[in-house]
């Protein structure tokens, strides 16, 4: 189903979209669950037995960097985020997640029809480019920016503006595809409209700050030949 609003998406070539930027977990591929089971693993390895709550959205560092102080670890952030995320990446592939339906269709076409395609996800640079690359997609994004990128992650608009600035389009021309309320927040701070997406493995979703919701990939194209 669609909501769609007006406001933000006329219908002119003034605000015609040339560039659509997607989050990476939970929007490429569902990852989320598996951020979550390495965590608790890695926080068992540091003998921490704290329930943290939903953590979907938040960045390693938000979530490590209290956790070292209140504990007085004796190991870094960056080294427990690595740590994470190689865990995260050995799940997903003894789990051989796929990437979410209709992805690769969709970024055909955006490809065919002139409109670039980029990712901004607060995960760090050599994470995201192992799992862009493990699916064979990482060709199909004009640019890439992560968490390593900028001094402020999500929900800062930080990494949405640094995209704009490297693809050389204004937010009024772009589309952020995020499924968590601290993605929306970075993309309409950079002046981005945001399409919310459902997906039940990314935790307690707020997407009331996307201007529309959707549920399949498949929904993007349809989506744009609407606006």
């Amino acid at each position: 189903m669609y909501r769609r609003d007006t406001t933000y998406f006329p219908a002119d070539e003034e605000r015609r979209i040339k560039l659509i930027i997607f989050d990476m977990d939970g929007v490429l591929f569902d990852s989320e669950p598996y951020h979550a089971r390495a965590e608790k693993m890695m926080l068992s390895r540091c003998g921490i037995h704290e329930e943290l709550g939903e953590q979907a959205g938040k960045s390693h560092a938000d979530i490590w960097t209290p956790l070292i102080e209140r504990y007085q670890l004796k190991i870094s952030q960056p080294e427990l985020e690595r740590q994470q995320n190689a865990l995260t990446m050995q799940l997903m592939r003894a789990d051989a997640v796929p990437l979410h339906e209709g992805l690769k269709e969709v970024l055909s076409l955006l490809q065919a029809n002139g409109i670039q395609a980029a990712v901004a996800s607060s995960t760090s640079s050599d994470m995201v480019e192992e799992m862009l690359s493990y699916y064979g997609i990482r060709q199909m994004f004009c640019c890439v920016k992560t968490g390593s990128n900028v001094k402020r992650r999500k929900p800062y608009p930080d990494i949405y503006q640094a995209v704009l600035r490297e693809c050389g389009v204004e937010g009024r021309n772009a589309l952020a595809v995020e499924d968590t309320d601290t993605g929306m927040r970075a993309a309409v701070s950079a002046g981005i409209p945001c399409l919310g997406y459902r997906n039940p493995t990314s935790g307690n979703q707020k997407l009331d700050m996307g201007c529309t919701v959707i549920e399949k990939m498949m929904e993007i194209p349809a989506f744009l030949q609407e606006i």
